[in-house]
């Protein structure tokens, strides 16, 4: 049976999803399965029960967090025809990175804290972050927020060093990227201008509709360079780096749909 055939219906990709989910984490009952997906456990059992289509942010967090990417595009089309291969290529850079960590629920509560989301990102590194970094980056705050990942049991401190339990690549629903951009932002140093370890531009202009599709796929591309630096051990190091960029219309969507 071919794929599209195989996976028409929610209630055999979902099936799939489970089985995987079991295969995984074998010892593991619903209310723990649902807790790794991130969902409410009463949301899970009507996904279970019901056989509907769930909304698009439960869906997503089933696929991913049963390592089902593939499917993302065919379980979207259930919702509406297209919108798939949309997503898809919305999420494509980010969901080829290896050792990807999905923001479940309770993370993504815990995180909502700007300080903790500054030091889960400098202890997901290779060499964790020492007590010295934190406070250098986020000052005596620094250290409630670690503390704080310590006792969600996120992170972990060994030798003088803070670890995340499970390090890996952080992907994010799209709500707390924007939430976030203001984090980052606030990490822009101008004094480092001119000192080829920053840089910012910003550009503004009508344009039409091959306009903004060109620009959303140099921004794509812009991020497969930045992937490839990121993460070739040859430029790895202990100097916390980031690297944010997003283009968009002042517009609402279906607004743009209309203007050429």
């Amino acid at each position: 049976m071919m794929l599209n055939e195989s996976y028409s219906e929610w209630d055999n990709i979902f099936t799939k999803c489970l089985t995987d989910l079991k295969e995984k984490y074998p010892k593991l009952n619903d209310g723990q399965l649902a807790n790794i997906l991130g969902l409410p456990r009463a949301t899970f059992n009507r996904m279970k029960n019901e056989h509907k289509i769930p909304k698009l942010d439960n869906m997503l967090k089933v696929l991913i967090g049963s390592d089902n990417i593939d499917l993302i595009s065919h379980a979207v089309d259930l919702i509406e025809t297209g919108l798939g291969k949309k997503l898809q290529n919305a999420l494509e850079n980010s969901l080829n990175e290896k050792e990807i960590i999905t923001e479940n629920e309770r993370l993504e509560s815990i995180l909502e804290n700007r300080d903790a989301f500054v030091a889960y990102l400098l202890c997901n590194r290779k060499n964790g972050a020492t007590e010295d970094e934190i406070i250098n980056v986020l000052g005596e705050l620094g250290i409630s927020a670690m503390n704080l990942l310590i006792e969600k049991e996120i992170a972990f401190q060994m030798n003088d060093r803070f670890h995340l339990k499970r390090p890996g690549v952080l992907v994010r629903n799209f709500k707390s990227i924007k939430y976030h951009l203001n984090t980052y932002s606030k990490f822009y140093q101008t004094e480092n201008v001119g000192t080829n370890s920053n840089y910012a531009h910003s550009l503004s202009e009508g344009l039409n509709q091959e306009g903004m599709k060109a620009t959303h796929q140099a921004h794509k591309k812009f991020h497969e360079e930045l992937q490839r630096i990121y993460r070739n051990e040859k430029y790895q190091g202990d100097i916390p780096a980031f690297s944010v960029a997003f283009c968009d219309s002042f517009l609402k969507t279906n607004t743009i749909e209309g203007i050429h």
